[in-house]
């Protein structure tokens, strides 16, 4: 949990809901962990859970509607994205690094700007009331997850290698 994860913009986006069913589950550890705890403070829905085992994350992946992977640096290939999509749980993602590469507007997912928590808080505020198009980002996200099996990848590669012979 550090600044650069944009959690803060999560936190804020997520604060200016005014729906009292809705949750937030923050899950890791980091050195920006308290700051974000006492953003949170005064809303019951937020819950922290600090570093989990896996099997318990997965259950937290498979509870949840929607993971937001609110990013303001340029990451590479965000694991999560991943067991989010194998879980059948769409993501919510910063239009920046990677993660634009992974989520798919609409299909996967949603994408918004960087550090822009006007938008974030948009897009939860369409899929809470619109179950529907919530149902169709998970068949995606679960659609999504066939196209990174590893036996897959590296047929692919393969083919290329084969290519350039």
């Amino acid at each position: 949990l550090s600044k650069h994860k944009g959690v803060h913009i999560l936190i804020q986006a997520f604060k200016g809901l005014k729906y009292k069913n809705v949750r937030l589950h923050i899950v890791g550890k980091g050195k920006d962990a308290e700051e974000f705890r006492k953003l949170a403070e005064n809303d019951s829905r937020i819950r922290f859970y600090g570093f989990v085992p896996e099997e318990e994350l997965k259950k937290l992946y498979e509870m949840a509607n929607i993971v937001v992977v609110p990013s303001i640096w340029y990451e590479n290939s965000p694991v999560v994205i991943y067991e989010s999509f194998m879980s059948g749980t769409p993501v919510i993602g910063s239009r920046i690094g990677g993660i634009p590469e992974l989520v798919r507007d609409g299909y996967n997912g949603h994408l918004f700007k960087a550090g822009n928590v006007d938008q974030l808080r948009e897009v939860l505020e369409s899929l809470i009331l619109d179950d529907h198009a919530l149902r169709k980002l998970e068949l995606g996200a679960r659609r999504s997850i066939k196209e990174y099996d590893m036996n897959r990848h590296v047929k692919h590669l393969r083919e290329i290698y084969n290519d350039l012979r």
